[in-house]
């Protein structure tokens, strides 16, 4: 299974690219990035299933051409309110299925557009997945699900 992670070359979807690459279901990692230096030293620090492709998302056709053969588009490449509603598109035109970590308001709507269109082609987006919104809503609703009544969820982030 190939899966293409745009942003690759950032802290984020660095991590990501190597995790995936870990996996025996995964036999291609495409690790997408503008910064083309910095993108080839993620693919190499992978190893053998990793490729390095420099691409400015801003060119569907290139981020297209990315995708061809994919499974699963992960999407780390920011601002979100610019770069997630682009990625979503060109995924669900391509029939891929599609995550990102965007924690842009403004952006959410935008992605979520696509529901209708990304079930027509049998494809899941996820939008939202990083620490929060992502994370922490999920452990809210583990807590949750273990209490007999919840009137309210506070969530602190912290950033240090």
């Amino acid at each position: 299974m190939k899966a293409v992670v745009f942003g690759g070359a950032g802290v984020q979807g660095a991590f990501a690219a190597k995790d995936l690459a870990k996996r025996p279901e995964i036999t291609r990692v495409l690790v997408v990035d503008i910064n083309a230096e910095a993108v080839r030293r993620v693919a190499r620090e992978i190893g053998p299933k990793a490729e390095a492709a420099s691409i400015d998302v801003n060119d569907r056709r290139q981020v297209l051409a990315a995708m061809d053969g994919a499974r699963v588009v992960a999407n780390f490449t920011g601002p979100g309110f610019v770069y997630a509603p682009i990625v979503v598109s060109a995924a669900v035109e391509a029939g891929v299925n599609y995550v990102d970590i965007n924690d842009d308001l403004e952006a959410i709507p935008r992605v979520l557009a696509f529901d209708q269109a990304a079930r027509d082609k049998e494809i899941t987006v996820l939008c939202g997945m990083g620490v929060s919104p992502g994370m922490t809503d999920l452990h809210a609703r583990l807590a949750a699900d273990k209490l007999d009544q919840v009137d309210e969820v506070h969530i602190i982030w912290v950033i240090s």
